[in-house]
């Protein structure tokens, strides 16, 4: 079976990285916002970065999945399957943060308060939601791909 390799591979690692490490950036702002007094407050590259203790959870858990896939890639069915899981999970949480904006653009407008989609639209897992979604796709397309020839190699016999 062929491997896990390629340009797929540079791709899921540095994917996989940056929710891993925007994650942990996040759980970190999260944690000293939720826990720790004001004075000791860490302020990490002002709003990119929101004080959001289980978004930076579920963003650390998404980044072990990708990542999981590359000590994987002798497996190339399996390696694909961490990749789907791992892009689905981050295209959900994506769609879920654009949702959030989009409801809070709303009661803005309804309540006629003052709203910038700036604020709520830079989030990294919105940010992140196209190169999630081509991973997806890829992936997605790939595993066809081997189910297909996998059943038609059982069939043959």
């Amino acid at each position: 079976m062929q491997s896990f390799k390629g340009p797929i591979v540079v791709y899921t690692l540095v994917l996989g990285v940056l929710y891993l490490l925007l994650g942990f950036l996040e759980f970190i702002e999260g944690f000293s916002v939720m826990f720790l007094p004001l004075e000791y407050h860490v302020n990490l590259l002002g709003s990119f970065i929101p004080g959001d203790l289980f978004g930076g959870f579920s963003a650390i858990i998404i980044g072990s999945i990708l990542t999981r896939s590359l000590f994987l890639r002798h497996k190339k069915y399996e390696a694909f399957i961490y990749v789907l899981v791992g892009s689905a999970l981050a295209i959900t949480f994506g769609v879920l943060y654009v949702l959030i904006a989009g409801a809070n653009g709303l009661s803005a407008y309804i309540t006629g308060e003052e709203w910038t989609w700036t604020e709520d639209m830079s989030r990294y897992e919105i940010l992140l939601l196209p190169f999630s979604t081509l991973l997806a796709f890829i992936s997605w397309h790939v595993i066809k791909s081997i189910t297909k020839r996998n059943y038609q190699i059982s069939s043959a016999c």
